[in-house]
């Protein structure tokens, strides 16, 4: 019988967040909103900083955070909460933002 190493199989999922804060207020507000529903979904922030120098293709935003979820369900049933979906006028009031939902590629399946 044959079996598998959960730990090995699990992929990483996150979110790359590119922001740019139009109102430090609301953007605040948001962000203490958003804080512990992303916790409630399973998910944390690993990185919040601010973009120094772009490499390659123009990225309009100020900010960049990282968020981690342990699944691809839980990313994009955090998103689509009502909870997180409530919030997301405060955010848009404070803020313009894009999310990318990711999750990471096993090595032996890059060619």
């Amino acid at each position: 019988m044959e079996t598998t190493n959960k730990q090995e199989e699990k992929m990483d999922v996150f979110y790359q967040i590119d922001i740019t804060i139009t109102n430090p207020e609301k953007f605040q507000e948001y962000v203490n909103h958003a804080k512990p529903l992303v916790e409630k979904f399973g998910g944390k922030m690993l990185i919040r900083g601010q973009q120094l120098t772009n490499l390659g293709d123009k990225i309009d935003g100020k900010l960049v955070g990282i968020m981690e979820f342990p699944t691809v369900d839980a990313a994009r049933t955090w998103y689509n909460s009502k909870e997180y979906q409530a919030i997301i006028p405060i955010r848009d009031a404070g803020s313009i933002s894009t999310f990318i939902l990711f999750e990471t590629v096993k090595p032996h399946t890059l060619k």
